[in-house]
């Protein structure tokens, strides 16, 4: 058998999530039969399967963006060519750690400072909100301390301190 197997054709994206993308497309045909498919991501051999419409790679992290493609073989291993490509890139979905110990480390008469234990990501804080009194008064970068210079004399109020991500 020289004939290679017709090209996978419309290759999708069927799911993505923080862990794994999901593509699908139609089967090829061969004048034997068709042995497999063989799945490329970024341009490289990741995985051959046996006939089928889909594959699930569990290989990626979040925030990467990856390139997949699909050519079909047959059992004297003529691979078709690649009928395009999909690109998918993979989203955070996990919320960093709420920051711990919250303390004032000084109070004067016009500012209040306070510090805090850094959160965790699975990727990277980017940053963290402060809350004065429930409301938002500040947002900065990565850090585990701030002042607060807009407070006023023998005001009494409440710190909070939220993280966030890319």
């Amino acid at each position: 058998d020289e004939t290679s197997p017709s090209q996978p054709t419309n290759l999708k994206v069927s799911s993505v999530s923080n862990d794994k993308a999901s593509i699908t497309w139609t089967a090829s045909s061969d004048n034997v039969a068709v042995k497999g498919y063989i799945i490329y991501r970024d341009g490289n051999k990741i995985a051959e399967i046996a006939p089928g419409t889909s594959y699930t790679d569990k290989e990626v992290v979040p925030t990467s963006t990856h390139t997949y493609s699909v050519g079909a073989f047959d059992a004297a291993e003529n691979e078709s060519g690649r009928d395009g490509s999909v690109q998918v890139t993979i989203p955070d979905e996990t919320s960093p750690s709420q920051p711990t110990n919250l303390k004032v480390s000084s109070v004067s008469n016009d500012k209040a400072s306070i510090t805090w234990t850094a959160s965790s990501d699975n990727v990277a804080v980017k940053g963290y909100i402060i809350y004065r009194d429930g409301n938002k008064i500040a947002e900065i970068a990565p850090g585990t301390s701030y002042t607060d210079k807009e407070v006023v004399p023998t005001s009494t109020h409440t710190y909070s301190v939220g993280a966030f991500d890319a």
